[in-house]
Protein backbone atom coordinates (compact mmCIF):
# COMPACT_ATOMS: atom_id res chain seq x y z
CA UNK A 1 0.00 0.00 0.00
CA UNK A 2 2.46 2.38 0.82
CA UNK A 3 4.60 1.28 -2.51
CA UNK A 4 1.59 2.01 -4.36
CA UNK A 5 1.50 5.60 -2.57
CA UNK A 6 4.56 6.46 -3.38
CA UNK A 7 4.45 5.84 -7.15
CA UNK A 8 1.55 7.60 -7.43
CA UNK A 9 2.99 10.80 -5.38
CA UNK A 10 6.11 10.59 -7.95
CA UNK A 11 3.55 10.65 -10.80
CA UNK A 12 2.16 13.81 -9.85
CA UNK A 13 5.46 15.44 -9.37
CA UNK A 14 6.93 14.79 -12.28
CA UNK A 15 3.11 15.87 -14.29
CA UNK A 16 3.86 19.57 -12.49
CA UNK A 17 7.47 19.46 -13.27
CA UNK A 18 6.81 19.29 -17.05
CA UNK A 19 3.76 21.68 -16.82
CA UNK A 20 5.60 25.00 -17.07
CA UNK A 21 7.34 23.43 -19.93
CA UNK A 22 4.27 22.50 -22.30
CA UNK A 23 3.62 25.72 -21.14
CA UNK A 24 6.07 27.72 -22.80
CA UNK A 25 5.92 25.50 -25.90
CA UNK A 26 2.48 26.19 -26.18
CA UNK A 27 2.77 30.18 -25.90
CA UNK A 28 1.47 30.33 -22.39
CA UNK A 29 -2.12 29.91 -20.53
CA UNK A 30 -4.59 30.50 -22.81
CA UNK A 31 -7.05 32.83 -20.57
CA UNK A 32 -3.90 35.14 -20.72
CA UNK A 33 -3.35 35.30 -24.37
CA UNK A 34 -4.04 38.48 -25.78
CA UNK A 35 -6.05 36.37 -28.83
CA UNK A 36 -9.16 36.67 -30.84
CA UNK A 37 -10.82 34.75 -28.00
CA UNK A 38 -10.01 37.65 -25.65
CA UNK A 39 -13.05 39.71 -26.17
CA UNK A 40 -15.55 36.84 -25.52
CA UNK A 41 -14.28 35.69 -22.56
CA UNK A 42 -14.53 39.54 -21.04
CA UNK A 43 -18.16 39.21 -22.27
CA UNK A 44 -19.11 35.69 -21.02
CA UNK A 45 -17.86 37.10 -17.76
CA UNK A 46 -19.46 40.37 -17.75
CA UNK A 47 -22.96 38.14 -18.43
CA UNK A 48 -21.87 35.32 -15.87
CA UNK A 49 -21.04 38.39 -13.13
CA UNK A 50 -24.39 40.10 -14.07
CA UNK A 51 -26.53 36.91 -13.89
CA UNK A 52 -24.56 35.72 -10.38
CA UNK A 53 -25.09 39.29 -9.03
CA UNK A 54 -29.04 39.26 -10.05
CA UNK A 55 -30.04 35.44 -8.48
CA UNK A 56 -27.73 36.87 -5.85
CA UNK A 57 -29.26 39.96 -5.21
CA UNK A 58 -32.88 38.81 -5.77
CA UNK A 59 -32.77 35.66 -4.99
CA UNK A 60 -30.26 34.41 -2.45
CA UNK A 61 -29.70 37.52 -0.11
CA UNK A 62 -32.87 38.12 0.56
CA UNK A 63 -34.13 34.50 1.70
CA UNK A 64 -30.81 34.83 4.04
CA UNK A 65 -31.72 38.12 5.29
CA UNK A 66 -34.94 36.77 6.08
CA UNK A 67 -33.37 33.58 7.29
CA UNK A 68 -31.13 35.96 9.93
CA UNK A 69 -34.06 38.31 10.85
CA UNK A 70 -36.03 35.08 11.66
CA UNK A 71 -32.91 34.09 13.62
CA UNK A 72 -32.82 37.25 15.38
CA UNK A 73 -36.57 37.67 16.42
CA UNK A 74 -36.24 33.94 17.45
CA UNK A 75 -33.19 34.92 19.63
CA UNK A 76 -34.97 37.64 20.82
CA UNK A 77 -38.25 35.74 22.01
CA UNK A 78 -36.05 33.38 23.34
CA UNK A 79 -34.15 35.57 25.25
CA UNK A 80 -37.76 37.09 26.34
CA UNK A 81 -39.12 34.16 27.28
CA UNK A 82 -36.06 33.19 29.46
CA UNK A 83 -36.49 36.51 31.17
CA UNK A 84 -40.00 36.40 32.15
CA UNK A 85 -39.50 32.51 32.89
CA UNK A 86 -36.75 34.09 35.32
CA UNK A 87 -38.55 36.45 36.81
CA UNK A 88 -41.75 33.92 37.21
CA UNK A 89 -38.97 31.36 38.97
CA UNK A 90 -37.81 34.30 41.29
CA UNK A 91 -41.45 35.32 42.14
CA UNK A 92 -41.72 31.46 42.55
CA UNK A 93 -38.85 31.12 44.74
CA UNK A 94 -39.72 34.36 46.89
CA UNK A 95 -43.22 32.82 47.61
CA UNK A 96 -41.45 29.18 48.56
CA UNK A 97 -39.30 31.17 51.27
CA UNK A 98 -42.06 33.17 52.49
CA UNK A 99 -44.12 29.91 52.98
CA UNK A 100 -41.67 28.07 54.58
CA UNK A 101 -40.39 31.03 56.70
CA UNK A 102 -44.25 31.08 57.78
CA UNK A 103 -44.43 27.20 58.23
CA UNK A 104 -41.20 27.36 60.35
CA UNK A 105 -42.68 30.09 62.83
CA UNK A 106 -46.19 28.38 62.99
CA UNK A 107 -44.58 24.60 63.70
CA UNK A 108 -42.53 26.66 66.27
CA UNK A 109 -45.43 28.25 67.91
CA UNK A 110 -47.12 24.73 67.26
CA UNK A 111 -44.19 22.79 69.61
CA UNK A 112 -44.32 25.79 72.11
CA UNK A 113 -47.79 25.21 72.72
CA UNK A 114 -47.26 21.46 72.69
CA UNK A 115 -44.71 21.78 74.80
CA UNK A 116 -46.52 23.92 77.42
CA UNK A 117 -49.47 21.75 77.33
CA UNK A 118 -47.20 18.49 77.74
CA UNK A 119 -45.41 20.64 80.88
CA UNK A 120 -48.85 21.92 82.42
CA UNK A 121 -50.36 17.79 82.16
CA UNK A 122 -46.52 16.58 83.16
CA UNK A 123 -47.07 19.05 86.42
CA UNK A 124 -50.80 18.16 86.84
CA UNK A 125 -50.16 14.32 86.84
CA UNK A 126 -46.76 14.47 89.44
CA UNK A 127 -48.84 16.82 91.71
CA UNK A 128 -51.51 14.24 91.65
CA UNK A 129 -49.01 10.91 91.48
CA UNK A 130 -47.70 12.87 94.68
CA UNK A 131 -51.04 13.63 96.39
CA UNK A 132 -51.68 9.84 95.75
CA UNK A 133 -48.06 9.01 97.26
CA UNK A 134 -48.34 10.79 100.31
CA UNK A 135 -51.74 9.11 100.78
CA UNK A 136 -50.69 5.92 100.67
CA UNK A 137 -47.38 7.12 102.58
CA UNK A 138 -49.71 8.40 105.52
CA UNK A 139 -52.01 4.86 105.71
CA UNK A 140 -49.01 2.69 105.27
CA UNK A 141 -47.39 4.40 108.34
CA UNK A 142 -50.57 3.85 110.05
CA UNK A 143 -51.16 0.50 109.34
CA UNK A 144 -47.10 -0.30 109.88
CA UNK A 145 -47.75 1.83 113.30
CA UNK A 146 -50.68 -0.27 113.89
CA UNK A 147 -48.83 -3.40 113.30
CA UNK A 148 -46.18 -2.32 115.41
CA UNK A 149 -48.83 -1.61 118.34
CA UNK A 150 -50.09 -5.25 117.88
CA UNK A 151 -46.96 -6.21 117.47
CA UNK A 152 -45.78 -4.35 120.41
CA UNK A 153 -48.63 -5.72 122.55
CA UNK A 154 -48.32 -9.04 121.72
CA UNK A 155 -44.54 -9.06 122.02
CA UNK A 156 -45.25 -7.71 125.92
CA UNK A 157 -48.08 -10.44 126.19
CA UNK A 158 -45.50 -13.20 125.47
CA UNK A 159 -42.65 -11.48 127.48
CA UNK A 160 -44.68 -11.13 130.40
CA UNK A 161 -45.80 -15.02 130.01
CA UNK A 162 -42.12 -15.89 129.32
CA UNK A 163 -41.40 -14.03 132.86
CA UNK A 164 -43.59 -15.52 134.64
CA UNK A 165 -42.37 -18.67 133.30
CA UNK A 166 -38.88 -18.14 134.27
CA UNK A 167 -39.94 -16.97 137.75
CA UNK A 168 -41.53 -19.73 138.47
CA UNK A 169 -39.08 -22.42 137.11
CA UNK A 170 -36.19 -20.59 138.81
CA UNK A 171 -37.38 -19.48 141.81
CA UNK A 172 -40.91 -21.47 142.28
CA UNK A 173 -43.16 -18.67 142.67
CA UNK A 174 -46.12 -17.95 140.30
CA UNK A 175 -45.65 -13.65 140.21
CA UNK A 176 -49.15 -12.05 139.42
CA UNK A 177 -49.76 -11.80 135.88
CA UNK A 178 -50.96 -7.95 135.72
CA UNK A 179 -47.96 -7.01 137.53
CA UNK A 180 -45.39 -8.64 135.30
CA UNK A 181 -47.02 -7.36 132.37
CA UNK A 182 -46.60 -3.43 133.89
CA UNK A 183 -42.78 -4.51 134.77
CA UNK A 184 -42.72 -6.05 130.81
CA UNK A 185 -44.10 -3.06 129.50
CA UNK A 186 -42.16 -0.44 131.57
CA UNK A 187 -39.06 -2.06 130.46
CA UNK A 188 -39.69 -1.92 126.81
CA UNK A 189 -40.53 1.49 127.55
CA UNK A 190 -37.34 2.47 129.06
CA UNK A 191 -35.57 0.69 125.48
CA UNK A 192 -37.01 2.71 122.75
Amino acid sequence: MLRISTIALAGVTLAFAAAPALAQESGGLPQLTQTETFASQIFWLVITFGALYYIMSRKVLPRLGEAVEGRREKIEDDLGRAERLRAEAEEVMGAYEKALSTARSEAGEILKEVSDEIKAETTQRLEVFGREQAERSRSEEAAIEEAMQRASGELAAMASDVAQSVTQKLIEVTPDPTAARAAVEEVMEARR
